[in-house]
């Protein structure tokens, strides 16, 4: 670890809903960044395996030193002390005068609003702390803020981002809105017709508006802006993507608010409320991990959200890696995916996993390049900060490699890109006897294999059986091995 001066953390939570959401949120000291957790799913012979995350509140604390300086109020805090240590943590509480529970008239919440009071904490920060920058931890919505600050309300004071903010994290921000696999487009639309309980901020327009300098609430974003792209080097109040992490979640089942209705609507490539696609700004960090939105299982408390967030703020190595030397054929309507997990030498968790079982492989082949040999294609790297902080250099690579023989193709229109538990620990497939009885009746070539493969998901779809999501594939063990899948032929219908 960098001997660097620690500097203030700032947490953004984030979207509470209606009235009542804002009252029951503003009742917590610390708006669920002192949450915990106990659950890491089941363990052998069904009995439940114990992992105890304190909360990333109180992991600071313990592992990087930092303080919380409350005391009752922290502007009281602030008022009463003209100097504060710069290892602090800090909780911007922007929904409180929203509260009903006052006693007072509740103010209209406005996301810009909430972006130009987190520039007055850090101002007040800065100056206190005699330090220039801050870190943001952020939340779903809380991300939204961050960004409105660094790329509207920054810029129009004709301030640098970089001059006050250090390094951003999110955990399942919505940096593309929220979208809906259901309704074609009509659950959108009346969303940011109507504006329930303030939820149109989650849509396109809006989000124009509070994320481009000098835009008014009657502009509407061109046809070709996207919401996820923040300014790139060299363009005027630029935020390095290299200083923004993405945490995406990627267990919708495990998300139950309205009974299991939000994670229905949006689909099952999310973490139940907002879809992979939509949960990181393109070029920044990134890790998936499979956690939904919020919840027993969700990101903000979770170890590996926590490890991500540790490494990211205050790690001192970086590895990439990428697939080379690998040449895929070429055959007409296939893509390819690869299947990767990454984990820290001790830890019993798996900082980054993207398999196809979770809706999330990497996609190999159509944008991959030639290398440098001009023959072999790679693949974008995996990009994670993977040094304990203040431990020696002890990693584990992420493994990704070809499959073996045999290996089943599997078919995009079916909308199953990995049935659950389908590979042996050697990585070659399982088949029941019956599979192989219907395989030789088939014929022994790819067209048989292939056919045998979509029989066999139409049963699972049919029975009822666990898919992506459920209990069948999402059991782990503490200390179970952490090797990669294999990669999958993927042939489109």
């Amino acid at each position: 670890m960098s001997q660097t001066q620690k500097i203030p953390v700032i947490y953004v939570q984030g979207f509470a809903g209606g009235q009542s959401g804002i009252d029951s949120a503003v009742m917590d000291p610390f708006l669920g960044f002192n949450a915990g957790s106990t659950h890491v799913r089941i363990g052998p012979d069904n009995k439940p395996s114990f992992y105890q995350l304190e909360s990333p509140l109180l992991r600071l604390m313990v592992d990087e030193g930092y303080q919380l300086l409350v005391h009752g109020s922290q502007e009281t805090y602030l008022d009463a002390h003209p100097e504060i240590p710069a290892a602090s943590i800090w909780i911007h509480r922007f929904y409180d005068p929203s509260a009903s529970t006052w006693g007072g008239t509740p103010k209209e919440f406005r996301l810009e609003d909430a972006a130009k009071d987190l520039l007055e904490l850090i101002e007040e920060l800065r100056a206190k702390a005699h330090v220039d920058r801050v870190h943001l931890i952020a939340h779903s919505m809380g991300g939204l803020i961050c960004r409105c600050l660094i790329q509207k309300v920054l810029p129009e004071r004709g301030i640098e981002p970089t001059a006050y903010v250090d390094k951003l994290f999110t955990y399942g921000t919505p940096h593309g809105g929220i979208a809906f696999d259901l309704g074609f487009g009509l659950l959108e639309r009346l969303r940011d017709a109507i504006g329930i309980n303030g939820a149109e901020i989650f849509g396109r327009e809006r989000m124009y508006q509070y994320l481009t300098p000098g835009a008014t609430a009657a502009d509407e974003p061109p046809d070709h802006w996207d919401p996820r792209a923040m300014p790139a080097d060299g363009e005027p109040f630029a935020f390095s993507h290299r200083q923004v992490f993405c945490l995406i979640g990627t267990a919708p089942g495990d998300y139950d608010v309205a009974h299991g209705l939000s994670s229905a609507a949006v689909g099952p490539r999310s973490d139940g409320l907002v879809q992979i696609d939509n949960a990181y700004v393109p070029g920044a960090y990134y890790a998936y991990v499979h956690r939904s939105h919020s919840g027993r299982y969700g990101l903000v408390n979770s170890e590996e959200g926590y490890q991500n967030l540790r490494r990211f703020l205050f790690g001192d190595l970086k590895v990439d890696s990428a697939l080379v030397h690998v040449q895929l054929p070429e055959e007409k309507n296939t893509a390819w995916q690869a299947e990767v997990r990454l984990s820290i030498r001790g830890l019993q968790i798996v900082m980054h996993e993207r398999t196809s079982a979770q809706w999330c492989p990497i996609q190999l082949g159509g944008d991959a390049q030639p290398g440098a040999d001009g023959d072999a294609n790679r693949t974008a790297g995996e990009h994670l900060p993977v040094r304990e902080p203040g431990q020696p250099e002890r990693r584990r690579k992420p493994a990704v490699r070809a499959a073996p023989a045999g290996a089943l193709p599997t078919r995009t229109g079916q909308r199953l890109p990995g049935l659950p538990g389908p590979h042996r620990a050697d990585g070659r497939l399982r088949r029941h006897p019956r599979h192989r009885r219907e395989q030789r009746r088939r014929g022994s070539g790819a067209a048989g294999r292939l056919e045998l493969h979509h029989r066999r998901a139409r049963q699972r779809v049919h029975a009822g059986r666990p898919g992506p999501g459920r209990r069948g594939r999402d059991e782990r063990q503490l200390g179970q091995p952490r090797s990669a899948a294999p990669v999958h032929q993927v042939a489109p219908r």
